[in-house]
This record gives structure tokens, sequence and C-alpha cells, in this order.
């Protein structure tokens, strides 16, 4: 304490006469003083006047609370100069507040501050800091008026209360009883799944020693043994594998002690059954307890808290903490499975690997139009087992880019090129001193092509990460590519080689006319891909024109609007650099009817082609048995009612690129008609290619959400792509993105719900089974405070889910809203564990609902990436020699949301156009669909939607137009002729049973019950599956039926004899 006159003490004793200070001149009279004597034999003098009775009484306060007071002395009088009462306080906050800190404390509801200005700033910020840390107690003085801090220390020893009840002396006992005491006690260890009541919770640690110590006690006292209690305080951090951290911090810990007769004498002996195996001597116990600087204080049993905090004679208090800790306990082992816990907690540094190969070609391309050359996100750096905290963060939003990273290496050292950390997310960025995983984000950047430098086509760039003694290995791949290729740009998802537009009937685009049929649509895109090739736009071009902006560029799920017909199509850019003629360069379009990180290539699944007299074209992908991508065209479909897909054509996208020593741009298209209702494919392909002259759908009514995803692929055979690769690695895979959903400003609830369907795939069966589950990686970006999202996996068990985040993570940002249903905290980076499951995708919904902060004008991107829990390892070494190479992961396939917030009157209109066009899709689904329960929740969603943005969702009829408020339904809707003709029919045949059933029995009735039963199940059954009427509608039915039935059976009887 820089201040040589203050002191923190306890006032031994408050004069009632007075004695005279020492004059500072003979000649001076002094009054008389009240004396003030301290522990430490220091003694002073208070003023005269009316200071001096103010502070004789609060010094007595202090004395009487035994509680130490702050005083200023004056060295040479020994008068008193200020007297502040300390308080005993634990640090809720630090806000830096211009130079200063403010410090807000549970204990009091002032604001209090620390000034840069005094001269003990810097050690009373570090105690503040470790108080706050680790949540130990400490003794706070303060100004009275501005709440300056004055001073800051560890809290003294509690002294006897003043007229302090007497326990009866310790009982003295042999070394063989206290351990037989301690196994007692030992015996009533909780039962974690179940916890009895009587029982003790020595297996939650985190709290509670007084209530358990304070039973012990009891308990011995039961049994003619009188205890005493030993009290340690300091930064105690004590081991555990009782705890998820494998650790527990306390500020204090208390338990009872024995004394015990041994060898050496009489020595106390601590009875701990939360730490030790067995009694325990008072150092030992102190060391189990991580802080060989703690303090002892000793008392009878009776004291409940410390520092005389009050006791609890009737054992009420005892009983409650024992229970409340009985059922955290049994919580916790409900969340994180039986105890103990795996400890030491595993620390470990890994690359996360999303773009591992970069080509010469594309960074020159990319260096025409922007230098640097920047692909963003490509490595990702993971660092589990630590807290923020630890590798000295302090920020709940890390800055960017992040000054704490790890090391990173590159050999050899490429030219003009850098692998640089732009980003850093936390799990929980809240709580700092939660161990969490750490994410740092990495683009890659090109200055030059120096990196290309090399000899032979290709060249393996060794990444090496470091950082508080975790290291981490992967590696990227440099090529020169004398083959066609696209280029994804900075984002892989947005391609900006492949682009897609929509266009309404009668309009121009690229020097071609869109007709009003759909029968033009080939036609127009043929013209389109044509007319780019030969320069022939009338001044368009595919940079200028197509945009890569995704809210620009979205598409249309429904046929018209306002009822214009709309047409939606796709353009592909391939480049070539090459010294020969590339013939035969084809481009397959491949659409995914929803969101997906499922994209690895796999010619087996959801990449298959066939075709036929030398033609290839792709084919319908097929994944466990459903589909997986829609293949689509320059050309008309083929009519797949009669004809098998491999007879498809498609000549306008198989190209031949001419040799000319610069890079050449030649164009590919299709016609996406996910908007078109003529029946193509079935939902469950048998035969897989074809044809099926029944149960076909239309690509609309295949699609399972607003917003797809698209994949370009270059077949060019003299460069096949290898299986495993995605869009991400593959410069012959080019994605585009498609999910756009708009929020309302601010608007309520429900208009700013944001419901995204996509697919994943679970963790593969074959993988080893120590392998780590694949995860879904979800970069919240800048998505507000209080966002709460919710991940609805129908064919997943999310308590499966929830067990394998308890295994995997130390935060707990997961909560289960029902089986299949999971809340998630949003914010910096959450990470989602997938179950193992079979070949055939997993469908979900993830939904985002934003604050009411959210203004016009605002945007957000949500990206969810699927981490793969099967490694790469270094190119070039065997299994035997790599088991000492660290492998790393990789990126299996990413989409991203995008969220801009508008105002809801423009948002109405194409949310009402939309929700029609999905419940048009809706009635085709199956009721045993793995779709099914999904799409009626997202439906429902998008309903909420309507109706907060200030429609009305019951009068939004289905159409696959969007024409939401037509009045004729379409053929097969529940409001159909058809569909009443078949419900007025349900109504009869269910009236005509009842009245068979309640009439006389006969064999002939019988017979014609038996008949009219089989009709109408046969009737029932067509209406239900192709009208898909809703519960209402059912109950409606049936009741009329039965109503009927049974007051034309009354009828007949009436009219009987």
């Amino acid at each position: 304490m820089p201040n040589p006159n203050a002191l923190v003490a306890r006032v031994s004793r408050v004069g009632s006469t007075a004695i005279a200070p020492t004059p500072p001149t003979a000649a001076a009279a002094a009054p008389e003083r009240i004396a003030i004597d301290f522990e430490g034999d220091r003694s002073a003098v208070l003023p005269p006047g009316r200071k001096a009775r103010v502070w004789r009484d609060m010094l007595e306060f202090t004395r009487a609370s035994n509680l130490p007071a702050y005083v200023e002395i004056d060295a040479e009088t020994t008068v008193i100069t200020r007297v502040l009462i300390p308080f005993r306080a634990r640090v809720v906050d630090l806000v830096t507040v211009g130079e200063n800190i403010e410090v807000t404390f549970i204990e009091s509801h002032a604001r209090h501050h620390l000034l840069r200005a005094n001269p003990d700033f810097h050690d009373m910020l570090n105690a503040l800091e470790g108080g706050r840390i680790d949540g130990t107690e400490m003794l706070v003085t303060a100004s009275r008026d501005e709440h300056e801090i004055i001073d800051v220390r560890p809290p003294p020893p509690a002294g006897a209360p003043v007229d302090a009840y007497e326990d009866p002396p310790p009982s003295v006992v042999s070394e063989a009883q206290a351990t037989q005491l301690f196994n007692d006690m030992a015996a009533l260890t909780c039962d974690p799944f179940t916890v009895p009541s009587p029982c003790i919770p020595f297996l939650y640690p985190d709290d509670g020693c007084y209530a358990r110590a304070h039973e012990m006690c009891r308990l011995m006292r039961l049994q003619g043994i009188e205890a005493e209690k030993i009290w340690i305080f300091g930064g105690l951090h004590p081991a555990t594998s009782n705890h998820p951290d494998c650790a527990v911090g306390w500020w204090y810990h208390v338990a009872p002690t024995l004394l015990v007769n041994t060898m050496a004498g009489t020595e106390k002996r601590v009875i701990d059954p939360s730490l030790m195996s067995g009694p325990a001597t008072e150092n030992d116990w102190r060391n189990r307890q991580a802080d060989p600087a703690a303090t002892f204080e000793y008392t009878d049993q009776r004291p409940f808290w410390p520092h005389n905090g009050g006791n609890d004679d009737t054992y009420t208090l005892t009983n409650q903490y024992l229970q409340e800790k009985r059922l955290y306990l049994q919580d916790r082992v409900n969340d994180y499975g039986a105890l103990p816990f795996a400890c030491p907690i595993v620390k470990q540094l890994q690359f996360i690997v999303d773009r591992s190969t970069f080509g010469q070609d594309e960074v020159t391309a990319m260096l025409a139009g922007a230098n640097p050359a920047v692909i963003q996100a490509a490595v990702f750096v993971t660092l589990d087992g630590f807290t923020p905290q630890e590798l000295g963060i302090t920020a709940a939003t890390p800055t960017h880019p992040p000054s704490i990273k790890p090391t990173l290496a590159v050999n050899p050292v490429p030219g003009q090129m850098e692998v640089r950390a732009e980003h850093m997310s936390l799990e929980d960025p809240v709580h700092l001193i939660r161990r969490q995983r750490i994410t740092w984000t990495y683009d890659v950047r090109f200055t030059g092509t120096g990196a290309f430098g090399f000899g032979g086509a290709t060249q393996t760039l060794a990444l090496s990460a470091s950082i508080n003694g975790q290291t981490a290995n992967a590696s990227l791949l440099l090529i020169k590519q004398p083959n066609p290729f696209e280029i994804d740009g900075q984002t892989h998802w947005l391609s900006t080689d492949l682009r897609v537009f929509q266009i309404n009937q009668g309009q121009p685009k690229f020097g071609a006319t869109m007709g009003a049929t759909a029968a033009q649509a080939p036609a127009f895109i043929q013209q389109v891909v044509d007319n780019l090739n030969a320069g022939m736009t009338g001044g368009q071009t595919f940079d200028n024109d197509l945009s890569t902006n995704q809210q620009t560029s979205k598409l249309e799920l429904a046929e018209a609007v306002s009822g214009t017909k709309v047409f939606n199509f796709a353009v592909a850019r391939v480049r070539y650099v090459g010294a020969l003629n590339a013939q035969d360069v084809r481009v397959f379009f491949r659409l995914f009817p929803v969101s997906t990180t499922s994209l690895s290539y796999d010619t087996a699944t959801a990449y298959r082609r066939g075709g036929m007299g030398g033609v290839t074209v792709p084919l319908l992908g097929l994944s466990g048995g459903n589909l997986a991508s829609i293949p689509c065209f320059a050309a008309s479909r083929v009519d797949s009612a009669a004809a098998a897909l491999d007879s498809q054509t498609d000549p306008t996208n198989v190209k031949a690129i001419a040799a000319s020593g610069t890079e050449r741009h030649v164009y590919f298209g299709a016609w996406l008609d996910i908007n078109q209702t003529a029946p193509q494919f079935p939902l469950n392909a048998a035969p897989p290619n074809g044809p099926w002259p029944a149960n076909r759908k239309s690509v609309q009514e295949l699609v399972r959400g607003q917003h797809q995803c698209l994949v370009a692929e270059i077949a060019f055979d003299p460069a096949p792509i290898p299986n495993n690769v995605n869009p991400g690695t593959s410069d012959k895979l080019a994605q585009r993105n498609l999910a756009i959903v708009e929020s309302s400003n601010p608007g309520v609830v429900g208009s700013r719900r944001i419901p995204q369907t996509f697919e994943i795939r679970p963790t593969s069966e074959r993988l080893p089974a120590e392998a780590a589950a694949d995860e879904l990686m979800i970069d919240w970006g800048r998505i507000p405070v209080g966002s709460i999202a919710t991940l609805h996996l129908p064919t997943m068990d999310c308590e499966e889910v929830l067990e394998l985040a308890a295994r995997a993570y130390r935060t707990d940002h997961l909560a289960l809203i029902d089986e299949h249903t999971l809340q998630i905290r949003t914010g910096g980076m959450s990470w989602i564990p997938l179950p193992r499951g079979g070949d055939a995708n997993v469908p979900g919904m993830l939904t985002i609902d934003l604050p009411p902060i959210v203004r016009a004008g605002q945007a957000f991107t949500v990206v969810v990436r699927q981490v793969t829990g099967q490694v790469a390892r270094p190119p070039g070494v065997v299994a035997l020699a790599a088991t000492t190479v660290r492998a790393w992961r990789h990126v299996l396939g990413s989409f991203q949301i995008t969220i801009p917030v508008r105002h809801k009157e423009v948002l109405l209109a194409p949310e009402q156009r939309l929700l029609s066009t999905l419940r048009w899709i809706e009635r085709s689904i199956p009721s045993n669909d793995r779709w099914y329960a999904t799409f009626q929740r997202y439906v429902k969603q998008v309903a909420m939607r309507v109706d907060g943005l200030g429609g009305d969702s019951t009068a939004v009829t289905p159409s696959p137009s969007g024409d939401w408020q037509a009045t004729t339904p379409g053929p097969t809707t529940p409001g159909s002729a058809a569909c009443r003709s078949f419900a007025i029919a349900v109504a009869a045949l269910l009236a005509m049973l009842v009245i068979l059933l309640g009439a006389t029995a006969s064999a002939v009735q019988i017979v014609l019950g038996l008949l009219v039963l089989a009709l109408l199940l046969l009737v029932g059954h067509g209406w239900v599956t192709t009208c898909r009427p809703g519960i209402g509608r059912l109950l409606v039915t049936l009741g009329l039926g039965l109503i009927a039935g049974v007051i034309i059976l009354l009828l007949l009887r009436s009219g009987g004899p």
C-alpha cells in the first residue's frame, strides 16, 4: 500500500475516556481525545468535535461485526484523519471507461471506479481481475461519495463472533476410528443417477462444501464424536474427475476435522470424501487444492458459512443445500454421462482444410480482376482444451485480424503467396473463462504467380501451426493445369464462374428473347449460350450482366409472378489455357433439391452419369434410394414416361475449345425448370434411369425448400474427377448457393423468423470406432445478439447429439427442445456433432429468430459447413510412417444463408406467393417420406411469416403458379372439384356402413357391409393420398357421414313395425 499512513485492521478497543495526544507545541493545551486500539498493538486517537462521535460509532460497528476498519493516521500526532468501512466483495465485471476501470460487485449496487491515477492501479486491477476470474472474495475499501476504490486485499481470517456459542470440546479418536468414520461418511456418497435423499453429494464438488461439512459433523455427533471444522482460503483449484473441466475453482473450502491419537502425538485429520480417499493431514489437504499459500482458519462445528456468516443449528439450510446439489449432480450426469469424466482434458490443435488445391491459371484469372487475389476461409485452425483467457483473449469480440493466433509456417516458402489469419471465433464469446473450441479462419492471398515457379505439374506445401505447446500439420497443393477449369473466386459456394438468373416472358437477355411458354425455354438458353460464345450479346457480358450477388440473382419457385410467367436459367463459364485443342468438353448441370453439405463427388450417387451412342449425359443423383440431384439441360428433357434418361442429349453443352496461347472463355447453360409443373421423375426412382410410366412428379414438386444448390461439373475425359473431392477442392466443380431468406424491419416475431431447409450427411458408419464424428460448423457471422436458433433433424436422435456434444465440447451451447429439435446459442462459432448413420442424407431445418433490433438495410450471413470426421494425411506418407504425423480434417460441403432486412410492405407479396407454392409441393409428399415432417414444419413457419408480415396465411391457397388468391384451386388441391367428389363419396360410404351395421344382421347385409367397408377404405386412401386433406376437413367429412348414417338409420327404425 503506497500510503504509509493507511491502516486496515480490526479494532480491539474503543476507549470511553479521553487521553491527550502529544501536542505540536508545549505551550498549547491539548483537549482530551478518544483512544482507539487496533490489533497488532497499534493505537490512535480520534479528532475532536462532531467527527469523533460519528467515527467512534463507525469503528465500534466494525468491532462488533468483527470487520476490519480502514483508517488513515497522521504519523506525527497519531490522530485519525479518515475512517472508512471496507466490505467483502466478489467482482461481477470490469469495464474500461475512458482511462479508468468501472467495477461492479455483487455486494453493492453502486458502480465503483478504479482510477488509473492511483499509484497502486496495476496491483489492484490484477487483484480485481483475479477475483473476477476465480470468484474469490476480497476486502475492498472505497470512498464514501465517489465510490473510488482505495484499497484491495485478501480478506483477513474471521475471528470468533462476539458472544459466540461454545461448542463441546472436540473428541480425540484413534487412527482406526478416524478411518472408520471417514468410510462411514464416504459410504453415503450419492448414486448420481438416483440421488436418494439421505445421501451426501460428494460427487458434485462445485459447491456445497458448507452443507456437506455440517451434515458430517451432525452424523459424527450422533456417534458421540465431536468434530471441528477447518476452513481453507485462497485460489483453490483442485483437480477432480467429477467435473467436466477436470477441476473446480473455489475461493474457500471447508471440511470436518478430528483430533487423532498418533504415534507422534495428537494431530488433526481432515475428513473430506469430496477430495481425499481417507483421513488427511492438513498439509495433504491443502496440497490437494493446489494453492500452497492458502491459509487456514479453525472453528468448532457450529458455523455454517465462513467468517461468521451465520449458523444452521436446525439443519434447515443443510438439508436445503444438500438437496439442491443432489439435483445438480443428477442433472449433470444426465447431460454428460456416468462419472468419472475422462481426465485430464485433451488439448489439441488441428487443421480443417476447405480449399486445399490452388491452380496457376485460376490465380492468374483472379489477379486480372483484383490484386491481391484472395481465397476466403480456405483453412481453419481449431484449438481445444483451453480457455480464451489462457491465451490472453480478454475481449468478447476479438479483433480482426486477430492479434492472438497460432504461429503458422509454410514449407517450402511460396513466393507471392500468404496464408493469413483473418478472423478468430469463439464457441462461447460471452464466457471467456470457459474451456471451449477456438477457431482461426485463414485466407490464402496471392499477389502474383511466383508460388508456381516450381518445376513439374504440382507442388505440395506443408503447413504447420503451433500455439501454447500444441502443434498441427496439413498440406496444400499447387497445380499447373492445362485442362479446362472453373474458378470459384473468394468463396467456393458462390463460384464466380457459375451464375443464375430469372427472366420474365417477353424479356430479352444476351440478344435472345424469352417466349411465353415452357416449350420455348430450351431454345432461349441455347441462343443465349451461342450469343455469349460468339460475342453477339448486344453489349451485355457475363461479368456485368449476371450478378454474383445472392440477393440480386435469386430464382423464382412459383410459375408466375402477378400473372407473368417466370423462367430460371444457369450459365457456366469454362476457362482453358493450353497448347492443344480440348475436344468434347462437357458441362453437366445438377440441381440439388435443397441446400446441402453433402456435395462430395461420387459417380455412384449424386454425380451419376450415363448415355448411349457415344453421348454422355448426367442422370438422376440417388443416395440410399432417395433422390439426391436432378440433371438440368439446355435441351428439352426426354419424355421419361416412355424413354430412359440415357437417351437424353444436350449438344449445346458439348464443345471443343481451341488452343490460343492465352486464356479462353467458353460458355455453357441450362434451363432450371424448378417452377414447372410437367411431371418428370418419381420420388424413388425404380428403375434408376426410367422410364417411369406412372407416379412421376414435377421438378417443382421434388424441391424441398425455397432455395436449392446448383453444381456445374466439367466432364473432360482426359482429366477425370477423382471421387470424394467437392466444389471447394476441385477446379472441375463449381457451386452456386441459392439461399436467401429476408427479414422485416423490425416486425413481430413471425416476420423475423428465418427458416432454411437443408440436407446433411450422417457420420459414416464405415469410419473407425475411434474416429471423431462429423460436425456441423455454423459460423454466425455478425448475427445480432439475442438471436435464437433451432435445429430440426427429424431422422436423428437429438439426445444422442447432446451425448456426443457432451463428450466433445466443454460448453453447453445446445439445449434439447424435443427428441428431434435442438436450440443453439448463436454467436461466434457453433459445433454440432452428427451421429453415425446409413448412406442416405438427413433432412433438416435451421430456424433463426432475429431480435427486434434489426433495421432495414442490414444484411447478415450464416455459413453452415460439414466437417468430416475422416482425416486426411500428408501425400506420400505410408500408413506405418504416418503414425507420428498429425492428421487433419476437411470440409465436406457448405452452404450460406443470406438474411437481408427489408420493410415488410415489400416482403408480404413474395411470401404469400411462396407459401402458396410450398403448400402445392406439400400435398405431393407422402406421409411415409423422410421429408414429410420437416416440410410440414417448414410450411407452418412460412405461414407464420405471412401472418407476421401482416397477411392472413389461412387465405393462401395452394397453387403451382403462386397465385394464392386463385378462386379455382388446382386439379388435386383439397378444395378442387375432384377432391370435393372424393370427400362426398367418403361421407356417403361411411353413412351406408353405419346403416348396414345398425340394421338387423343377415348374410346379405354382412356381405354388403364388407363390400362397403372395402370400398370406403379404397376411396378414403385415394382421397388422403391424392388431396392431402387437413385434419379439420377429415373430421368434418367423417362427422357428416356418421351423422347422416345415424339419422337415416333412426328414420328407418321409426318407420318400422
